[in-house]
């Protein structure tokens, strides 16, 4: 008789149990992670255990420079466990005036707290007086008094005062010795572009020297570098010591200005076409890799420009001197129209 099939059955599992069994370990890593996500949340890790947690943290907003960081470094230390500034870079290289400002805009308009401090060109002050905090009540009359005048009168919006300048800018002609030198009469050549040369004697030089060559080069971007070349331009129309606050339309000068600017491409072509893609950064690099004896910029910008190494050795080699100017117009009234162009 044959004997039936033995079947091979195991015993009832409980699921549940058997899980908790084999999976126990990774069970309780993954608690142990919740618990520590949670411990570190409400109680964040800090490097320096002196640091309180109502220490004041000042979001501070400009092209950084180590100027900056000396003084945030000296404030932090005198107020160290009460206020601490952050410095937030944003870079003269990567960022333009424009540029710059559309990005605190940005960040102001959705209430963000990653800027508290921010440092704008004067001719934004009107704009951003919206999200500024009035000042006054926290300098005293004698302090307010220290800053001069035209400065001072581009921080005043409706009356108040929306901000403190701490530096003060103005265009000025850059100029190349090592080319200049190599002119003839070059001695008194050079002593003309330092006490400012005209208009027409740039013309010449360029008709002498450097034949079809563009010797002088202007910021054309559209950005307020441009609104800075014309309106000293038009300045250097003005034959009186009137300062060039409001832009009439209506004034016969400014057609002038406007015409003047293009001609100096088209007409006279000591400057090429490209400037209207330039800003002060573009300028610079532009001037130095092809040549170019003249070209208009700002003072700090030989602090803060890099350059490739074969251009190196040409920034011993420049010199500063008064922008160009048309004939009968004396320096000193030249000058005092150049007052709106300072920065904040």
């Amino acid at each position: 008789m044959n004997e039936s099939p033995q079947l091979n059955v195991s015993p009832p599992i409980d699921d549940e149990a058997n899980w908790y069994t084999h999976n126990k370990w990774v069970y309780f890593l993954f608690s142990l992670a919740i618990f520590l996500s949670l411990l570190f949340y409400l109680f964040p890790f800090q490097s320096d255990w002196n640091v309180r947690e109502d220490v004041v943290k000042v979001y501070f907003a400009d092209n950084i420079t180590d100027a900056h960081l000396g003084i945030i470094k000296r404030f932090n230390e005198l107020y160290r466990g009460k206020i601490e500034v952050i410095p937030v870079h944003l870079s003269d290289s990567k960022f333009n005036t424009n540029e710059r400002k559309e990005l605190i805009t940005r960040t102001l308009r959705s209430r963000s707290n990653r800027v508290d401090v921010f440092a704008l060109d004067q001719i934004w002050m009107q704009r951003f007086a919206k999200w500024a905090e009035p000042l006054s009540d926290f300098f005293t009359p004698e302090e307010i008094e220290k800053i001069i005048s035209p400065a001072l009168s581009t921080c005043m919006y409706k009356g108040k005062l929306y901000g403190i300048p701490f530096f003060i800018d103005v265009g000025v002609l850059y100029y190349r010795q090592d080319l200049i030198s190599r002119l003839p009469g070059a001695a008194e050549l050079e002593k003309k572009i330092r006490e400012g040369i005209t208009w027409n004697e740039l013309l010449e030089i360029r008709q002498k020297y450097f034949f079809f060559k563009p010797i002088y080069l202007f910021q054309g971007d559209a950005y307020e570098g441009l609104i800075c070349n014309f309106l000293e331009i038009l300045g250097s129309l003005t034959q009186s010591n009137e300062s060039i606050n409001l832009l009439n339309l209506d004034d016969e000068r400014m057609p002038t200005a406007t015409h003047f600017m293009i001609d100096l491409i088209y007409k006279h072509q000591i400057v090429p076409e490209s400037v209207t893609e330039f800003n002060e950064l573009e300028t610079f690099h532009y001037a130095l890799r092809h040549n170019v004896p003249f070209f208009r910029g700002w003072p700090p910008i030989l602090k803060s420009v890099s350059v490739l190494p074969q251009d190196s050795s040409k920034l011993q080699s420049l010199r500063i001197a008064p922008l160009p100017h048309f004939s009968g117009i004396s320096r000193y009234k030249r000058s005092a129209n150049f007052t709106r162009q300072r920065k904040t």
